[in-house]
């Protein structure tokens, strides 16, 4: 009977580069995969930029000192005062003239406690990707979480 030849010190040599060789191959592929799952770069940067813009836009409104003469709901900031008196030509004015004009949007808030909803502005939406945005508000006990809704199309206002 012949004896079974075991791996000798010439073929371990050729095992490692094998192992080495299937090990590369492995991560290879796996790198592959990786790269086919990730998202379309542009659409995520022209989304994440889209998102950006609005939150932005609302920190601007809140920051930005409320008109002359209206101090008499002790707004401190433009977006607090046109949430609490009602008068939002200063928000839908500001947001027209900082988004480019192939930006839609609409806007809204929510108060709490109470959870009421109150359109502020509402544009038609298409089959376009709608970014989110917002920024909650405290003023005289009340929450106000205002909400940007952004999405790529020419504006247009609905009646």
């Amino acid at each position: 009977m012949k004896d079974i030849p075991c791996i000798g010190r010439d073929h371990e040599a050729q095992l490692h580069v094998l192992e080495a060789v299937v090990a590369a191959m492995l991560f290879f592929g796996a790198l592959q995969v990786a790269v086919s799952l990730t998202p379309d770069a542009q659409t995520t940067t022209a989304l994440d930029t889209l998102a950006i813009t609005g939150r932005d836009a609302l920190l601007t409104l809140y920051l930005m000192p409320s008109p002359a003469g209206n101090a008499s709901d002790n707004a401190s900031s433009a977006l607090i005062h046109s949430l609490v008196s009602g008068e939002h030509t200063i928000l839908t004015d500001f947001l027209d003239s900082i988004l480019d004009h192939s930006v839609s949007y609409s806007l809204r808030y929510v108060t709490y406690p109470g959870g009421n909803v109150t359109e502020i502005l509402t544009m038609t939406r298409t089959g376009e990707e709608v970014v989110s945005t917002h920024l909650p508000v405290h003023h005289g006990g009340t929450v106000y979480d205002v909400q940007l809704f952004l999405w790529r199309e020419p504006r247009r206002v609905v009646p």
